[in-house]
């Protein structure tokens, strides 16, 4: 899990995004799913 976690965080790193703004869940399939809010006018916070 924790080569996961990183692999996770080195590509949020590399387009430009924050790791502490991600959040991560497993879709029904068991596929991990990284989301992030937007702000009220879509664009990224």
């Amino acid at each position: 899990m924790a080569e996961l976690l990183d692999v996770v965080r080195s590509e949020l790193l590399a387009n430009s995004r924050r790791a502490s703004d991600a959040e991560l869940s497993l879709d029904a399939d068991g596929l991990l799913v990284v989301s992030y809010p937007i702000d009220s006018t879509g664009g990224r916070r």
